[in-house]
C-alpha cells in the first residue's frame, strides 16, 4: 500500500482502504445509484464555497480597516508567510516534463478535458494557456493526476476531486469526456513513454 496506488486518507496508515481504480469504480457506482443525493452534496459544497469566499472577503476588509495592524503583522512574520507560500507552491507545481504535458494536451485534442473548449479559443477568451489541473486535489503532482482544464472549469472545480465535481448533473459533463478522462488517469498516461 503506497501513495502510488492509494489515495491519502485520515486513517492510521494514512491511506484509503480502496486502491485508485476501485475508488473510481466505487465513486461512479454511488453517483449512478444516488443522482439526487449527489446533486444535494454538490449544491452544499458550492454553497459552502460561496459562503467561505464571502466570509474571507469580509475578514480581509476587516483586517484592512484595523489601522495597519495586519501590515505590521506581515512585516513581523515574514518567515511564517514564506513557509505558507512555499507549502502552497509545492502542491501547486506539477512534476511534468514538456513532452508529458504536450502528450496530455494532444490526448485531449488540445482542449479542456471537462468542457471541450479548445486551447485556441481559450487563448482568445482568457489570453492564457490551458491549466494543468489536478484531477484529485490532494493527489500526485505528476502526469498521472493531470489533465488540461480551461480557466472556468478549473475555477468551478476548485478543491473538489474529479469524481465529486465532474458528474452527470454538471452542466459541462458528457459521458464521452468522462470516459476519456478515466482512461487517461488509469491507463493511457502511463503509455506516453513507451
Amino acid at each position: 500500500m503506497t501513495n502510488e496506488h492509494f489515495y491519502k486518507k485520515n486513517t492510521k496508515d494514512g491511506l484509503n482502504s480502496y486502491c485508485i481504480p476501485c475508488s473510481f469504480k466505487k465513486s461512479r457506482e454511488w453517483v449512478d445509484n444516488n443522482p439526487d443525493k449527489q446533486k444535494v452534496l454538490l449544491l452544499r459544497k458550492v454553497a459552502n464555497k460561496t459562503e467561505v469566499q464571502k466570509q474571507r472577503s469580509r475578514d480581509s476588509a476587516r483586517e484592512r480597516n484595523l489601522n495597519g495592524k495586519h501590515k505590521k503583522w506581515q512585516q513581523e512574520n515574514k518567515d511564517k508567510i514564506k513557509k505558507y507560500r512555499e507549502k502552497r507552491l509545492t502542491h501547486k507545481e506539477h512534476e511534468i516534463s514538456d513532452f508529458e504535458w504536450a502528450s496530455c494536451k494532444v490526448y485531449f485534442n488540445n482542449s479542456c478535458a471537462y468542457c471541450g473548449l479548445s486551447e485556441v479559443k481559450h487563448r482568445e477568451i482568457y489570453n492564457q494557456r490551458l491549466h494543468k489541473e489536478h484531477a484529485i486535489n490532494d493527489g500526485k503532482n505528476d502526469i498521472s493526476n493531470c489533465i488540461p482544464s480551461c480557466k472556468l472549469c478549473n475555477g468551478k472545480k476548485w478543491i473538489l476531486d474529479f469524481n465529486d465535481w465532474y458528474i452527470p448533473s454538471n452542466e459541462v459533463y458528457t459521458e464521452q469526456r468522462y470516459l476519456r478522462i478515466i482512461n487517461w488517469l488509469m491507463e493511457d498516461c502511463h503509455k506516453i513513454h513507451n
